[in-house]
């Protein structure tokens, strides 16, 4: 095989996984009800994905962490062998919007609650597998959705319980039929040492 042919066999699976991270950020924020701006998928750029927050209430900070946690484990769920390291942008985004929160002033407390946004994360996540899938594959197929085109899709897949079958048919993830019905627990124990980082005030409130 060429160079060339197994350069863009890589690109291709790099998009593939950016498109279950983006997924898992937009499954979790739909269902949260953060609101989101946009979501797309930039072919060349490594992580090609790019997650946009609407305008965020305060009240709401604190689902955005779990949002920021959940395209990691949406990642892994469908690419177990894919780097365990969260992204950089997404602990930015965590941290701060856990900025200026009392309840997380000191380590222990922080770590707690980060602990707890990814275990939230987690849940809805693999509650969701499906729609997770099917959102994957409507991003690689149109390259960027509106934050109404997100909920929508969200919402209609969550509620009307879209089939195995018919997730097969609509989507090119073949890890969907094999996914692990322990996942929840492997992902839980892989990333129980996460490492958190702050963030300078100034980030925006954009995902990768």
């Amino acid at each position: 095989m060429s160079t060339t042919a197994e350069k863009q066999i890589a690109n291709r699976n790099q998009l593939e996984r950016d498109a279950h991270h983006e997924a898992g950020h937009c499954v979790a924020a739909v269902l949260l009800g953060v609101p989101i701006d946009s979501v797309e998928l930039r072919p060349g750029e490594n992580p090609s994905g790019r997650f946009r927050f609407g305008t965020v209430k305060p009240d709401q900070r604190d689902a955005v962490v779990i949002v920021s946690k959940a395209g990691l484990l949406a990642e892994l769920l469908f690419y177990p062998s894919a780097p365990r390291e969260p992204r950089r942008q997404d602990e930015l985004i965590a941290a701060r919007a856990i900025r200026g929160n009392v309840a997380c002033i000191f380590p222990a407390a922080r770590a707690e609650f980060l602990a707890d946004a990814q275990a939230q994360a987690l849940r809805l996540v693999t509650e969701n597998p499906l729609t997770v899938a099917a959102f994957a594959d409507e991003l690689l197929s149109k390259g960027k959705l509106s934050g109404q085109e997100v909920a929508d899709f969200v919402r209609h897949h969550t509620q009307k319980g879209i089939s195995k079958s018919e997730i097969k048919e609509r989507t090119n993830t073949k890890s969907v039929s094999t996914l692990d019905p322990n996942i929840g627990a492997t992902l839980k124990a892989s990333l129980s040492k996460t490492n958190h980082r702050s963030t300078p005030p100034h980030e925006k409130l954009l995902l990768e």
